[in-house]
């Protein structure tokens, strides 16, 4: 069958490859941080590790524990880090990135709890 979604959605040879996260990574010129559970029984860890021995010293490999494959975005620390690593990218200084991860962790709890994908528990 993934041969027939091949040629019927894409016109590229090889649609499985060109849609992976460690496909073309001189083409990712920002920070990367890739967050990843260790009990995530949807997708083994070593997916995360292959895509950050892909981008190098341009990924970061976060490795939470407890969270699953779901939950990884409802974590406090996970999200500081997310925000973090943005506040960096855009120039932000210590100061900054300090006063700006509650916001984000705000922004983003309120997100969740109206979505309702990420429960906390």
């Amino acid at each position: 069958m993934g041969r027939r979604v091949d040629k019927a959605l894409l016109p590229l040879t090889d649609v499985w490859n060109a849609l992976s996260a460690d496909h073309d990574p001189g083409a990712v010129t920002v920070p990367i941080l890739l967050v990843h559970d260790a009990d995530d029984r949807t997708v083994p860890l070593s997916e995360a590790q292959r895509t950050k021995a892909a981008y190098g010293d341009r990924a970061e490999l976060m490795v939470t524990s407890g969270l699953g494959h779901s939950r990884v975005l409802g974590d406090e620390d996970v999200v500081r880090r997310i925000v973090t690593l943005s506040a960096r990218h855009r120039g932000a200084t210590n100061e900054h990135t300090e006063r700006a991860a509650p916001d984000g962790l705000q922004l983003l709890s309120t997100h969740l709890e109206k979505d309702g994908s990420y429960p906390r528990t």
